[in-house]
């Protein structure tokens, strides 16, 4: 006859509590992943929101003035076609 283990009760009830607490921290860790996901979402909004407003602003300039632009490399470039008005800008995006 094999002996009996006499905490296996014991045993059972502590994997339970860490099962517990595990699925608990899994279940916070989601809702932190979820929050941040929406904030850099958030944050991608606003930044298209005020590039978009800069490049409207350009557009009306560009006309304005008759200037010339191209995007490159995470960069907007201006210049005006016109000798009296010289300028030349780069905006980083």
């Amino acid at each position: 006859m094999s002996d009996i283990n006499l905490k296996a009760e014991e045993e059972y009830e502590e994997t339970l509590n860490r099962l517990k607490d595990y699925k608990e921290k899994l279940d916070q860790l989601i809702k932190d992943k979820q929050a941040i996901k929406a904030m850099i979402e958030e944050i991608d909004r606003k930044k298209y929101s005020a590039f978009m407003e800069a490049f409207n602003n350009i557009e009306k300039i560009s006309r304005k003035y008759t200037l010339k632009y191209i995007i490159k490399e995470k960069r907007i470039y201006l210049w005006t076609t016109k000798r009296t008005h010289f300028l030349a800008v780069f905006l980083y995006l």
